[in-house]
């Protein structure tokens, strides 16, 4: 990764035409961490869940969405994330094991 920020912005991006693509968010993630733009990409992932049709992708954007705001220091934001992805209906027990997890 010679330029995270670039990298950031082409998966931004990206995830605006395909919010289901879990390595995508996964790598936005990483990347969110590496430049600390925590609250604008929870945002982001936020809004991408309208766009999102397969229930998996939502919990896992959920559940990223809640990771990125912990990471924030906003537990309360964090909490209703992580339930979010939780009450998905038709999400795999993988898609919400990391949400389970967050909450436990």
């Amino acid at each position: 990764l010679d330029d995270p920020a670039g990298a950031y912005e082409a998966a931004d991006a990206a995830l605006g035409l395909d919010p289901n693509d879990g390595a995508l968010v996964e790598r936005y993630v990483n990347l969110t961490r590496v430049l600390a733009k925590h609250e604008a990409s929870a945002k982001t992932l936020t809004r991408l869940l309208g766009l999102a049709k397969d229930p998996n992708a939502r919990a896992r954007l959920s559940t990223a969405s809640g990771e990125l705001l912990l990471a924030n220091g906003d537990v309360r934001r964090a909490r209703a994330a992580f339930s979010s992805a939780l009450s998905v209906p038709g999400a795999t027990e993988e898609a919400t094991l990391g949400a389970v997890r967050a909450l436990a």
